[in-house]
């Protein structure tokens, strides 16, 4: 597979890309591509540029300033339909959360602030998440991108309009002791049991909400019950944040990719 870039549709008119001056420098300094060389073209959202299909994915043509577009190539399919909702944490660590997420096939991505949580992120972090995430996409070839939501308090993210195109949400909150609740794993599976007879489109997507360095507050547990929130186990361990949030996003994509198989 050709070196895959991340697009936005305003670089593209017609079937001729426009790349970014970094985009240019990457491909033609870093990686040694020259005029008549092929890269894949990534974008959020399908286009059509060529053909009757539109698509995210794209072979173009390196020219100099840009490329021209060739044909359309199979996208994978690797998105999980589960939200994680995760408290944000101080340092880097919030950083490779966002990172194994993506690569792990998310549909998105909550950033959460609660009552142990100090961070509180400004407009030049989220922009920088943001890349993290296009990044990442990149590189595990991952599409379409996972959604970064703005960063919200707890009491906003229980009211949060989940992923519009499933009927239904299952919502977890990894809060409970092991042997005080049901495994998210078995908590997972068992949504599966449930939706067998309906159609793609109507079926559950999951969210999962993951607390800060230190747990959640009794008074967000009661929160998230009242608010449909099963709580749940990652298993008998202690687990800092961000290997939990981690933990949890690859057991909702084993359950799933368990179910497409």
């Amino acid at each position: 597979m050709p070196q895959r870039i991340l697009v936005t549709p305003d670089q593209l008119q017609g079937d001729s890309l426009t790349l970014s001056p970094d985009q240019s420098h990457y491909l033609t300094r870093v990686l040694r591509l020259t005029a008549g060389d092929s890269f894949v073209a990534i974008f959020e959202n399908p286009v059509r540029p060529v053909g009757d299909l539109p698509g995210r994915w794209w072979l173009v043509k390196l020219l100099d300033q840009g490329g021209t577009v060739l044909e359309r190539l199979e996208e994978p399919n690797n998105g999980v339909p589960v939200t994680v909702l995760v408290s944000i944490t101080k340092g880097g660590g919030f950083d490779e959360v966002l990172r194994q997420l993506t690569e792990l096939g998310v549909a998105a991505i909550a950033p959460i602030q609660t009552e142990r949580t100090v961070v509180v992120p400004g407009a030049n972090k989220i922009k920088r998440w943001r890349r993290i995430i296009a990044e990442a996409a990149e590189q595990c070839e991952r599409s379409p991108l996972p959604k970064l939501l703005d960063p919200m308090p707890w009491s906003e993210a229980l009211t949060l309009r989940w992923q519009e195109s499933f009927e239904h949400t299952a919502k977890f909150i990894c809060a409970a002791r092991y042997g005080e609740g049901r495994s998210l794993l078995t908590a997972l599976q068992g949504t599966l049991t449930t939706q067998s007879d309906r159609t793609q489109s109507d079926r559950t997507h999951w969210a999962i909400a993951i607390g800060p360095e230190g747990g959640w507050t009794d008074g967000e547990k009661n929160q998230a019950v009242a608010a449909g929130f099963e709580a749940v186990s990652l298993g008998n361990r202690i687990l800092r944040a961000v290997t939990a949030a981690v933990t949890a996003g690859a057991i909702a994509a084993t359950v799933w990719e368990s179910e497409e198989s």
